[in-house]
């Protein structure tokens, strides 16, 4: 039941989104920055907890990594067409590097599958213990990196 509210308020924030976007690209550009905000709402509330921020709560941490698990689950595929890029005239601000579409394709689905399996053991951990989050979070951060390293461009 929470999975397909999820969805659905995914699909109910992106809706609008997609509809205000005017360049040949900003549709998918809005879409993955939207998918990425859930990412980092989730991934605060983790890493909030992690760094003792705030105590850390066994439920919540459960609900974030579910959350996290499952926003990750979503297909992308049409959510980055080549052309998308941040150096691409008329395209949304955004930070994804040309590279992204002249590497490797089996490097980049290593990467997704890295972060997929991250995402899986954070489930399965982070409702168990502090020490056991903080565990699965350098394996997520390291999932993070495999794209963030070479497709994204550095932020000023």
């Amino acid at each position: 039941m929470k999975s397909i509210l999820l969805t659905l308020s995914i699909c109910a924030l992106l809706l609008p989104i997609m509809t205000w976007a005017e360049g040949k690209h900003d549709d998918a550009i809005k879409a993955r920055q939207a998918l990425m905000q859930v990412y980092r709402f989730d991934w605060g509330i983790l890493g909030d907890m992690a760094k003792g921020k705030t105590d850390y709560d066994s439920v919540a941490a459960g609900i974030a990594a579910h959350n996290l698990l499952t926003a990750l689950k979503i297909k992308q595929d049409y959510m980055w067409p080549e052309g998308s890029d941040s150096e691409t005239a008329g395209n949304t601000e955004n930070w994804t590097l040309p590279a992204l579409w002249t590497t490797d394709s089996d490097k980049v689905a290593e990467a997704d599958k890295k972060m997929l399996d991250a995402a899986v053991k954070m489930n399965n951990v982070a409702a168990t213990g502090l020490s056991e989050l903080k565990s699965a979070m350098i394996d997520i951060n390291n999932g993070c990196k495999g794209c963030h390293d070479d497709y994204r461009k550095k932020k000023k």
